[in-house]
This record gives structure tokens, sequence and C-alpha cells, in this order.
């Protein structure tokens, strides 16, 4: 009895490395020409060669200035801060939107903080009074 083996090629995963061994030796002719198209006023050369220099920027960083915080009240004053920000048009709303969820992740922890002190003194105050207490 034969057996026969089969091999399943995933296409997609195996076409660039087919396109990237048929432009092997090519690249810097094929660059070249490019920039030259791109020279020559042809608009979607210029576009792709301007493309590989300044790839879009998915983010960036944020200059925005928020005031100092160490407390909810603290918080609440950024938060207005970024609305007027935003309002104003010095931050895109997207910036506006990471601030106020990082300023709510402060917020959090400030009241988790806030919680644990009650609680320790409030089991503090307990054991005090049961030594009172016999």
């Amino acid at each position: 009895m034969r057996r026969v083996l089969a091999v399943v090629v995933d296409l997609d995963q195996s076409q660039p490395l087919i396109a990237e061994s048929l432009l092997d030796g090519e690249c810097q002719r094929l660059t070249r020409r490019a920039i030259k198209l791109a020279l020559d006023g042809d608009t979607q050369a210029l576009r792709m060669c301007l493309e590989r220099i300044l790839p879009p920027a998915r983010e960036r960083p944020c200059s925005f200035k928020l005031p100092p915080m160490s407390t909810a009240a603290d918080a609440a004053a950024c938060m207005a801060r970024v609305l007027e920000g935003i309002a104003s048009g010095e931050i895109l709303p997207v910036e506006g939107a990471a601030l106020s969820s990082t300023i709510n992740g402060y917020v959090k922890i400030l009241e988790a903080a806030e919680f644990e002190a009650r609680l320790l003194a409030l089991e503090a105050r307990e054991k005090e009074l049961e030594e009172i207490e016999p």
C-alpha cells in the first residue's frame, strides 16, 4: 500500500517570500527608478517615497501640560484642563480620551489607597476596643 505525502502551503504567508525573492537584486534599481519618477512629478511615486521616509505616525508624544495631581480635587482640575484643551484644539479628542483614562486610573488608585487607610484605621480601632474590654 502506497502512502501519499501531501504538503499544504499557506499562500498568504508564502507570497511575501516569493515577492521578496523575485525582487532580490533589483531593489536598488527599483528604488532609483521610483525616486526618478517622483522627482519628475509622478504623484503616486512621490507618495510612495514619502511614506517610506516619513511613515504615518500612529502615536506621538503628548506635550500637553497638566497641573500636579495628588488628590481627587486635583484630578478634577486636570480633567477640566483636558476638556479645555480639546475644546480649544490644543489636543486631539483621541489624546484627550487617553489623558482622561489616565486621570481616571489615578483617581481609582487614590480611592483604593483611601479605602485601605480607612479599613486599617477601623481594624486598629477595633483591636484597641477589644484590648480595653475583656
